[in-house]
């Protein structure tokens, strides 16, 4: 699937490769007659995938059969730790004549309508696992994996912060779910997550796309100032390597589209610098003993000059320009929803490139 996911790029199609794991933990798997491929291979396949520049997202379903709260939360921070690119949880539908619908009852679960009256299906929120409180928990969680790891907006931050055994990425995400829960009312990314839960909205993709669109859009600059909040609140923020890679974490976080307004960058910048900004990029003096942390942080394209300039700074482009489309005010939210959630699938193609000028 690599191969082929390769060849449709270098031919000019935007594509990802999906990666259907429903859910890493054991017996729900057993439950569900499923298997996946061992992490060891997962971790391997997502190494091979961006070091080509291509995109790939992991699909999950919530609640199955056989999982928890804490194993759902549980199973994404692990996914992240293994660098799942984009992460997906889909609605588990119960369909009509389906082995599990059969064992509805043995299984304890709790649904909802689906799609208004006509549809058949219904949307289990609730399992002899999870109640439908730990259901609403978990999707509270997945926003926060949305907004925080699909986009990018703390990558680096979060890897060292996972690596080190300072901070999982579990514990991360959950404290920006409990953010949200303390903001105050008339946040609009705040409420767009309960009134997704507590209507239903994720049933339709769209839903999470227009979240994308929020959070990366029309909220950006709301979303990265609670993300601002959020960081220099924590302990570890008297880390100078967190605050780091912070800094890299700002330069690096992608645009959805092509002409959304460019980031005031307001920030404090203690180890990088930044010397210009373009109409869709910024150029950046480096510390050149920088290079292999951004190597293994962003997508940084060297130059001979970064060879010759190991005890200096470099000056880097971080470009923006990517595949993004631009933002049309006539496409309707279901338009704009479809796009985004198409985008996040394929993070690869919007996220910025480094690329070594020379010295500075």
């Amino acid at each position: 699937m690599t191969k082929i996911t390769g060849i449709f790029q270098d031919a000019g199609v935007v594509t990802s490769q999906p990666v259907s794991l429903q859910s890493i933990e054991p017996r729900v798997l057993e439950m569900v007659a499923r298997s996946n491929i061992k992490l060891s291979a997962f971790a391997a396949v997502q190494e091979d995938l961006r070091a080509k520049g291509l995109s790939s997202y992991i699909e999950l379903i919530w609640p199955l059969p056989g999982e928890t709260l804490d194993s759902f939360r549980s199973g994404i921070s692990t996914l992240c730790d293994n660098d799942a690119q984009t992460v997906i949880v889909y609605s588990h539908l119960l369909l009509n004549n389906t082995p599990i619908y059969h064992q509805s009852e043995q299984l304890g679960l709790v649904t909802r309508p689906a799609g208004g009256d006509v549809a058949e299906a219904r949307i289990v929120v609730g399992t002899g696992h999870a109640t439908p409180a730990d259901f609403a928990e978990g999707m509270r969680y997945f926003y926060a994996v949305h907004a925080l790891h699909n986009t990018r907006r703390i990558r680096a931050t979060a890897r060292y912060l996972a690596q080190a055994g300072i901070a999982s990425y579990r514990e991360l995400l959950t404290a920006l779910a409990e953010l949200w829960r303390d903001e105050p009312t008339g946040d609009p990314i705040a409420e767009y997550v309960e009134r997704s839960i507590r209507d239903a909205d994720f049933y339709d993709t769209n839903n999470y796309g227009l979240f994308i669109h929020t959070v990366l859009h029309s909220e950006r600059a709301m979303f990265g100032g609670q993300v601002r909040r959020f960081v220099t609140s924590q302990p570890w923020w008297q880390d100078p390597q967190a605050r780091l890679r912070y800094e890299i974490d700002l330069l690096n976080w992608p645009y959805v589209y092509s002409n959304s307004p460019q980031d005031p960058l307001d920030h404090d910048f203690e180890f990088l610098t930044v010397r210009d900004r373009g109409r869709r990029h910024y150029t950046v003096e480096v510390p050149a003993s920088h290079l292999p942390l951004l190597a293994e942080s962003i997508r940084l394209e060297e130059t001979a000059a970064a060879d010759t300039t190991r005890d200096g700074a470099l000056l880097i482009r971080v470009d923006h320009k990517r595949l993004q489309y631009p933002f049309m005010p006539t496409q309707t939210l279901d338009h704009n929803g479809s796009y985004c959630h198409g985008m996040i699938e394929k993070i690869e193609n919007i996220t910025p490139v480094w690329r070594v000028l020379g010295p500075a």
